[in-house]
């Protein structure tokens, strides 16, 4: 995987399935960390901030998941 202006290039499949396998890791990861941090009322901007990080890995995976299945229809 490359990374140029922001931008992700992938280089091949198997690059891309890492990808979504690893922002699926992280996702559960970070699930775990706000169901567990939601218990405590004093960890409400944890959890916020926690929220929108999940919440861009999510586009992240998603927008891996769209390249990966244009990839796959084209090949």
């Amino acid at each position: 995987m490359t990374q140029t202006s922001g931008e992700v290039i992938y280089l091949d499949t198997l690059d891309v399935v890492a990808y979504i396998r690893e922002t699926e890791e992280k996702l559960e990861h970070i699930h775990r960390a706000i169901d567990e941090l939601s218990l405590k009322p004093d960890m409400v901007e944890s959890v916020s901030a926690l929220q929108v990080v999940a919440k861009e890995y999510k586009l992240r995976m998603e927008k891996a998941k769209d390249i990966l299945s244009e990839h796959i229809i084209e090949d």
